[in-house]
C-alpha cells in the first residue's frame, strides 16, 4: 500500500485533513489486522491512540 504525497503547501489550513485521508487506508488495515488476530476493537483503538499520543510527545520533546 502506498501513501500519496502531499498536494498542498505546508501552510495550507487543510493539509492535516489531506494527511488523514492519505494514511486512513493503512490505519484501517492495521486496526483490522489487530482485530483479526484477537485484539478487541476497544483494545486496538486504545493502542492506536496511545501510540499516536506517544509519537506526538516524542516529536515535541525533540523539537
Amino acid at each position: 500500500m502506498k501513501i500519496p504525497h502531499p498536494i498542498r503547501p505546508t501552510t495550507h489550513p487543510d493539509r492535516h485533513l489531506d494527511c488523514e485521508e492519505a494514511i486512513e487506508a493503512m490505519f484501517q488495515a492495521v486496526a483490522a489486522a489487530a482485530e483479526a488476530v484477537g485484539w478487541t476493537r476497544h483494545e486496538t483503538a486504545a493502542a492506536l491512540i496511545s501510540l499516536a499520543d506517544n509519537h506526538a510527545l516524542a516529536i515535541e520533546a525533540n523539537d
